[in-house]
């Protein structure tokens, strides 16, 4: 096992790259593990700088409005607080769609930087507990109800996947992508988007974890 640290072990930015397949910065520290055909590489993150990487990948940030960014900010980083045990045996979660997609993290000016900055330690809450809210790409106009890892979802009607016929991608559980920043493209706030998809739980919450 490889550790690269800063001095007495603070966060560094390291560049990690597959050769023709992707190539990311990340904030951190790092950990290198590996055998003798795999290098396996592990980071370590503040809560917020993992939040704008989802963001920055969940999103298409070029095109996305700025309360769909901040409402995706939110879901993610209730998803990073409100996981009970590790998805993995190695980490918490995987920089992977099993988990939460990642991307480089977004420049502080950027729509996508400004969306987590205004959401800043904000989370979903049930009965006091955050949840580690799923959502979907597109809901196909129905979202899904029921219990999902203890967590109750209300279904909801997505008018902006009904209009476009916008087909399901995923399970639909939870906020709606698609239906996310068709809303936001017609005035709604990231708040009320939530409200929205998440109609039982509290979208304005703030965590101390």
């Amino acid at each position: 096992c490889t550790r690269v640290t800063g001095p007495d072990a603070s966060p560094v930015v390291c560049e990690l790259e597959v050769p023709g397949l992707l190539r990311r910065t990340y904030s951190g520290v790092f950990e290198f593990r590996g055998g003798s055909d795999y290098v396996r590489p592990i980071v370590t993150t503040e809560c917020e700088i993992a939040t704008g990487c989802i963001v920055a990948a969940e999103l298409p940030v070029s095109a996305a409005p700025f309360h769909a960014l901040a409402a995706q900010a939110v879901v993610s980083r209730s998803v990073i607080l409100g996981s009970r045990t590790p998805r993995h045996g190695f980490a918490d979660f995987c920089d992977t769609t099993h988990c939460q997609f990642l991307r480089s993290p977004p420049k502080t000016e950027s729509l996508a930087g400004r969306a987590v900055a205004e959401t800043r330690g904000v989370v979903l809450l049930e009965n006091g507990s955050v949840m580690p809210a799923r959502y979907s790409g597109a809901c196909g106009g129905q979202t899904e109800s029921g219990f999902n890892e203890g967590h109750y979802y209300v279904s909801v009607r997505c008018e902006v996947c009904r209009e476009h016929g916008v087909v399901r991608r995923g399970h639909g559980w939870g906020l709606c992508q698609e239906g996310a920043m068709g809303l936001a493209q017609q005035g709604l706030t990231w708040r009320a988007i939530l409200a929205k998809y998440y109609p039982n739980v509290s979208p304005a919450a703030r965590s101390h974890a």
